[in-house]
């Protein structure tokens, strides 16, 4: 009989933490694929672009969203100090849950910026009025996964799959044996549950949570798919929730204490607070709080949130030191007098031996150095590594290099689309007529989309009318987004001569096009067209009809 309930308390303990991580990640993925398909929400985001951040501005503005997302916020705190004000862990608890759960969009992939479930995101809206970089001051979370990283690229290996799986794994079974040792004890009749787990650590659920959700953060770090807002970081957020979790740990801990009182204070003596910890890292780790409160643990609420918050900001000022917050960038590579040339020799051959996903940054040292760096950089237009003809090509065009133009006419050709493309990108960037003929040429005898949707767009840029007539054909493109390239190229020589064509292309079948001329009028503000856009208020598509009502409205 014995057995059998240890059995059923162990199923139990399964369906319990199955049903949870089904709540933390299937659950959200259904309900934001419900809104965004079956409701219709649109999918804005943020940071990609201009045009992008101007419809997302728009949306905002319209509903009214930066209102809501400061009412969120402070309701968020409200329920967290509430909770530390009545020692009822659960309104901090959802507090907590609340600030962290938009990240759960990082996870599902699918959730664009404020759309579908994406709208949770509603409350970081005051962090990212200051400043988007503000959600990055909790990096110092990082740390240990920059460590495991580096002892990784000492034998070669990217751990970076393999870390954010074990984090997740380890959480997850944490999370489960702390839930059964809970459960068996409450069945068994004690109020102090202190066997197996609970002899490493008073609070094993919450250590698991709090692994299992790193591990989840970690995982979407290099999935840069654009449609989740991958620019917008979940480190403060996870931060933030971590430490409110820890202050809810310490308020039940006053609260079993006064419950059970000398029981709870011979267990708390013998077991960590969290995980088991070396004797010289603990007294490190007291320090604050003996510097505070002059003893190793809070004995009131108000103790317990001062000790709380005094460790947040001690972790938020440490995050500093892991911050850009857009200053420009110092190379670390040196130190002592700067010789430039040498310094680009250096940064040379880190890019050589970078990673893509690290790469941008060794370019923009080089375009943080000025001229004295364009001709490496175009040096680097002949490099065997695709990546790094590719990056050369983007650097050069931000830095409107003009002594790069005939090397980037070449790389027109090049056998790797994305160098190709970005190549025509950075022609255009340049805005010189001189670059017309090669990106004509190249358009006429192209039959890819991916360069002629860029090479329009760098035409538009370039800003010429002798590029008119071929942008004119462009839009009787049968790819919708390379029709929609050549008509805002159209727009950025002359708006009002292109109005014509985008009352036509609100007509278009494709409900992209039809959706990015309504933006085209509202961001030239084309007043002539202001009444054509009636017939789309109940157009299928919601950004359309979202969009054409702003232009009734405003234009």
């Amino acid at each position: 009989m014995k057995e059998l309930k240890g059995i059923s308390l162990f199923i139990l303990a399964l369906i319990f933490s199955f049903a949870l991580m089904f709540a933390f990640i299937e659950l959200p993925g259904f309900i934001d694929a419900t809104l965004q398909e079956k409701v219709g929400f649109p999918g804005f985001d943020q940071g990609i672009d201009e045009f992008n951040a101007y419809k997302s501005d728009l949306f905002i503005d319209s509903l009214y969203l930066r209102w809501i997302g400061y009412a969120s916020l402070t309701l968020i705190f409200t329920f967290i100090v509430l909770g530390f004000v009545t020692k009822k862990s659960g309104w901090a608890w959802v507090g907590a849950f609340a600030l962290f759960l938009p990240v759960f969009g990082q996870f599902a992939l699918s959730m664009f910026f404020l759309a579908g479930l994406g709208i949770l995101r509603v409350g970081w809206l005051p962090f990212m009025d200051i400043s988007f970089n503000i959600l990055q001051l909790g990096n110092i979370i990082y740390l240990p996964y920059w460590i495991l990283m580096w002892v990784g690229g000492l034998f070669n290996w990217n751990a970076h799959q393999f870390i954010s799986y074990f984090f997740m794994a380890v959480g997850g079974l944490l999370f489960v044996w702390g839930v059964l040792v809970w459960l068996q004890t409450r069945f068994g009749g004690s109020k102090i549950a202190s066997n197996t787990i609970y002899k490493f650590s008073r609070h094993p659920q919450y250590v698991g949570w709090l692994v299992w959700s790193y591990g989840l953060m970690l995982f979407s770090l290099n999935i840069n798919n654009m449609k989740k807002s991958w620019s917008i970081s979940s480190s403060l957020p996870w931060l933030l929730a971590v430490m409110i979790i820890i202050g809810i740990c310490l308020i039940e801990e006053i609260r079993m204490k006064e419950e059970n009182g000398e029981e709870y204070e011979n267990y708390k003596k013998s077991t960590p607070f969290l995980l088991p910890i070396p004797r010289w890292l603990k007294n490190i780790l007291n320090f604050p709080v003996r510097l505070l409160i002059k003893k190793d643990t809070p004995s009131t609420k108000t103790e317990a949130a001062g000790v709380t918050l005094f460790y947040t900001i001690i972790l938020v000022l440490l995050s500093l030191f892991c911050v850009d917050f857009g200053t420009v960038e110092q190379d670390q590579l040196i130190s002592g007098p700067i010789d430039l040339k040498h310094q680009i020799e250096l940064v040379v051959k880190e890019i050589k031996i970078t990673e893509r996903r690290n790469i941008h940054k060794h370019f923009n040292r080089l375009k943080n150095l000025g001229s004295i760096s364009i001709k490496p950089l175009i040096d680097l237009l002949s490099d065997p590594n695709p990546v790094v003809r590719e990056f050369a090509a983007i650097t050069l065009g931000d830095m409107k290099a003009n002594a790069a133009m005939e090397y980037l006419i070449t790389l027109l050709n090049d056998k790797e689309a994305r160098v190709r493309n970005n190549a025509a990108i950075s022609l255009g960037k340049l805005r010189s007529e001189k670059a017309l003929a090669p990106l004509i040429y190249k358009l006429n005898e192209s039959t890819e989309p991916g360069i002629r949707n860029f090479i329009y767009s760098a035409l538009g840029e370039i800003g010429s009318e002798k590029a008119w007539s071929t942008l004119l054909s462009g839009t009787k493109d049968s790819i919708w987004f390379v029709k929609n390239s050549a008509i805002n190229a159209l727009c950025e020589i002359d708006s009002e001569e292109a109005a014509e064509i985008i009352k036509n292309s609100l007509h278009d079948e494709n409900a992209n096009v039809r959706r990015n001329s309504v933006y085209l009028i509202l961001k030239y503000k084309i007043k002539s067209l202001k009444e054509e856009v009636r017939f789309l208020f109940e157009d299928e598509d919601f950004e359309t009809r979202f969009y054409s009502k702003i232009i009734s409205e405003r234009l």
